[in-house]
């Protein structure tokens, strides 16, 4: 299971990758990876990403954010349209010479700069849609302070 550093690793390297860039699809192969309709942030813009214990948030210009949870054997791959092949992000979910997507991938996103593949192979993970202003109310309610905040103290 990716730890906190772990996707604190993936959140650093895709903001780079993805931030600024606009959703122009999303392809759910396994809706109880995906409970949500799409048709929600497809135009959004990544505004930026968040790491929350082990939630990654990307949050977009349409006051939505995407919540995901990797659990045990999640994994996501960027693949970018022009460069440097794949990378592999969170668990090392072996995929040799495969195909994206493959038989572990349950959703793919697209941005007008490559795919990002959201693999599991015991479908615990998941990819959600929460209204941004939720997101502390509702969604992380029950996590506590994170390592780095001021008000984190013995």
């Amino acid at each position: 299971m990716p730890e906190l550093p772990e996707v604190e690793t993936i959140k650093r390297y895709l903001q780079k990758e993805i931030g600024g860039k606009t959703i122009i699809g999303i392809e759910v192969l396994s809706k109880k990876q995906f409970p949500n309709n799409p048709k929600e942030v497809i135009g959004a813009k990544i505004i930026g990403l968040e790491r929350r214990g082990k939630n990654l948030i990307i949050h977009l210009s349409n006051g939505k954010s995407l919540l995901i949870h990797l659990k045990l054997t999640g994994q996501l791959v960027w693949i970018p349209k022009m460069g440097r092949g794949r990378i592999k992000l969170g668990h090392p979910i072996p995929l040799g010479n495969e195909e994206l997507p493959g038989k572990t991938t349950r959703v793919v996103i697209s941005v007008n700069g490559g795919k990002l593949f959201f693999n599991d192979l015991r479908k615990f993970g998941w990819m959600k849609i929460v209204k941004s202003s939720q997101l502390e109310s509702i969604e992380l309610a029950k996590l506590g302070p994170e390592p780095f905040w001021p008000d984190f103290t013995e």
